[in-house]
């Protein structure tokens, strides 16, 4: 599910950008500004990855001290069932 949501961005977003592109240009971006954009917008993309994923593994701690289940006795609960 994350994965086609993932596809999905990454293809509405490609496709987005397109038609922001003139046919024409007329400046230059040299080699060593290109790899710096690249890497700001890479970077970035990781950066709010990481930062959900950290989100999310914060905000499921919470539910756990909340309701007192460790990982191990979650998978034992499990098995037992």
């Amino acid at each position: 599910m994350i994965r086609l949501a993932l596809r999905h961005l990454i293809l509405f977003g490609c496709v987005g950008l397109f038609p922001g592109v003139p046919s024409k240009a007329y400046a230059y971006i040299d080699p060593g500004s290109g790899i710096m954009m690249l890497q700001i917008v890479v970077s970035l993309f990781f950066g709010v990855i990481f930062g959900i994923r950290q989100l999310r593994n914060h905000i499921i701690g919470i539910f756990r001290r909340i309701f007192g289940i460790q990982k191990k006795e979650r998978n034992h609960q499990l098995r037992n069932d």
